[in-house]
């Protein structure tokens, strides 16, 4: 088992990443035009997504938890699902808000609670 220090160092920069995927995907919501929406998804979103997935197996690995357990599943698709979202919404011009708003908010809340609520999955 790798020393504390180190696991916690991963755990923060993995709320920072899951901060920022958050926050860009507001962001994506906020934008008016479809040229910025496309540069938040480009520049924020995309890899915040890389960053939290990626840091979240790196600690799964080093803190031994299985990546086939339910919450990392129900998270990975509920992330998944916000990330489509917004992607759906970001890259075209006439398409509707509130629709994929929702879902992506629905489905961001729905990974929050998968994390935090992991052990009673």
């Amino acid at each position: 088992m790798p020393p504390f220090e180190i696991i916690q160092a991963l755990r923060f920069a993995k709320f920072l990443a899951i901060a920022l995927y958050g926050g860009g995907i507001l962001a994506v919501f906020a934008a008016e035009s479809v040229p910025r929406r496309r540069s938040i998804l480009a520049w924020i979103v995309g890899p915040s997504f890389l960053a939290t997935w990626t840091l979240g197996f790196f600690l799964a690995f080093m803190t031994e938890t299985r990546l086939l357990s339910a919450f990392v599943i129900y998270t990975l698709a509920a992330s998944f699902l916000a990330l489509q979202a917004a992607l759906y919404y970001g890259s075209a011009e006439g398409r509707s808000r509130r629709g994929a708003a929702t879902l992506a908010a629905i489905a961001l809340l729905a990974s929050y609670a998968f994390m935090v609520y992991r052990h009673q999955l």
